[in-house]
């Protein structure tokens, strides 16, 4: 937030001569929003696991192997699966979306496109 900041401050004080400052500010929110998706998904993951082995243990079907494997299983289209979800949760899309919409907001004061 600190980065994404300090860029538009410099794109504001810069006026029409830098709107491509305004993008390199949005550079951050994106990836950040996308890593706290990953980090969200991880964390969902780790929960269905979570749930199963109680569910197990509760049965009375749970093995030594549950308690001490846990396999990922992520691969490549798995990994996008698991993120596009997630950024549609309340944790992320309010912070980030304000974020995104702040700097176009401010994109299109200083350069006359609202």
């Amino acid at each position: 937030m600190s980065l994404t900041s300090a860029l538009a401050v410099v794109a504001a004080g810069q006026g029409a001569n830098r709107p491509r400052i305004l993008i390199v500010a949005a550079l951050p929110v994106v990836l950040f929003c996308l890593l706290d998706g990953y980090y969200l998904g991880l964390e969902r993951r780790f929960r269905d696991c979570y749930n199963t082995f109680v569910k197990k243990l509760h049965n009375g079907t749970a093995t030594i192997d549950d308690v001490f494997l846990l396999e990922s299983k992520l691969t490549v289209p798995g990994f996008f699966s698991e993120i596009f979800p997630t950024l549609l949760s309340f944790s992320i899309w309010p912070f980030y979306g304000a974020s995104a919409f702040a700097l176009w907001l401010l994109k299109s004061r200083l350069w006359g496109t609202l």
